[in-house]
């Protein structure tokens, strides 16, 4: 039985690029996308295809994905006092803030 848990899918094995998913409680595959809102960098949930899914890139000298939207490099994660979750730019791959790692 597969659990819930998020998964990554390989997209290019030498560009180390992936779409990231999990299982909802149907057990129908959502991605894990990236996109721009006027100002705003969200994640939303695309239930249609892997085709239009985001790709997402690892780095392996942070061990996190990176998304670029609009020519500019995003990660996962928090910075400052902020207390939420979001795309961040990488310009906050600083000492004392929060990137997110999945481990699969």
């Amino acid at each position: 039985e597969e659990s819930t848990g998020v998964r990554v899918e390989e997209v290019d094995a030498e560009a180390k690029t992936y779409r990231i998913w999990f299982l909802d409680s149907t057990w129908s595959k959502k991605y894990i996308c990236g996109v721009l809102n006027g100002t705003y960098k969200n994640f939303t949930i695309d239930t249609t295809n892997a085709a239009d899914a985001t790709v997402w890139e690892y780095d392996a000298d942070y061990q996190t994905f990176f998304v670029t939207l609009d020519g500019v490099k995003y990660f996962m994660g928090t910075y400052g006092n902020y207390t939420t979750f979001s795309l961040c730019d990488e310009k906050y791959l600083t000492q004392g803030n929060y990137i997110a790692h999945l481990y699969w």
